[in-house]
Order: C-alpha cells, then sequence, then structure tokens
C-alpha cells in the first residue's frame, strides 16, 4: 500500500487554500482521505454505492463550510467524523427497516395464526355453558 506522509508545510499550504475557496486545496484533502473514508464508510454499510454517497456528501459539506474550519487538522477530523455518523446512521436505518419488517411479519403470522384457531374452534351448534 502506497502510505502518503503528510508534510505539515505542505498541508499548512492547502488548508489556507481550501480555507479561501480554493479548488487546490479541496482537491489536496479529496486527494488523501478520499480511498481511506469510502473505505470505512464500506466496512461498516457494505454497500459500495452508499459508502461513495456518503464520502462524496460529507466532503461537499465540508466544502461548504470551508470558511469556518480554523485548520488542516479541523478538515480532517471534520470529514472523518462525518463519515463515521453518516455511515452508523445508515446502518441503524437499515436495521430499523430490517426490523420493522420483521415485526410486520410476525404480526401477520400471528393473526393468520389466531384467525384459524378461531374458525377452527367455532361451532354455532354447541354451547358451552
Amino acid at each position: 500500500m502506497n502510505k502518503r506522509i503528510i508534510n505539515s508545510y505542505e498541508e499548512e499550504i492547502h488548508y489556507e487554500l481550501f480555507v479561501y475557496g480554493d479548488i487546490d486545496g479541496y482537491k489536496y484533502f479529496y486527494d488523501i482521505l478520499t480511498k481511506p473514508m469510502i473505505a470505512y464508510a464500506f466496512d461498516v454499510t457494505r454497500s459500495p454505492w452508499e459508502s461513495n454517497m456518503i464520502v462524496t456528501d460529507i466532503f461537499i459539506l465540508a466544502w461548504k463550510l470551508h470558511e469556518k474550519m480554523e485548520s488542516a487538522s479541523q478538515i480532517r477530523d471534520f470529514i472523518r467524523q462525518g463519515v463515521e455518523w453518516r455511515s452508523k446512521a445508515y446502518l441503524e436505518t437499515k436495521i430499523v427497516k430490517l426490523v420493522s419488517s420483521a415485526l410486520e411479519e410476525h404480526e401477520k403470522f400471528i393473526s393468520d395464526m389466531f384467525e384459524r384457531w378461531k374458525w377452527r374452534n367455532f361451532n354455532p351448534g354447541i354451547s358451552k355453558g
């Protein structure tokens, strides 16, 4: 694996470019963070499409907030945390949908069983009493 060593001087220059809205600043952070962030998101979501969308959305959000970023480490942390939170939120939503669907199927099964039991035990000619 080819790991890129982060040069603090180079990073500081790109941080300044990022904050001032220069696309080269954005591209620098995008280039060093995209692959590891997509890999992390995929580990959580198990969806290549969703992983790419999460990372793209977080980079767009970081870019919209570029003027508020106070350091290069804040940009990296913002992107890492955003990807982590969105990935986990996606997974939680997926789990909730799965559980909800299972509960609906279970309710239907119980309801069907009750209806069958009710009709099987229904005998209008015999009074209990």
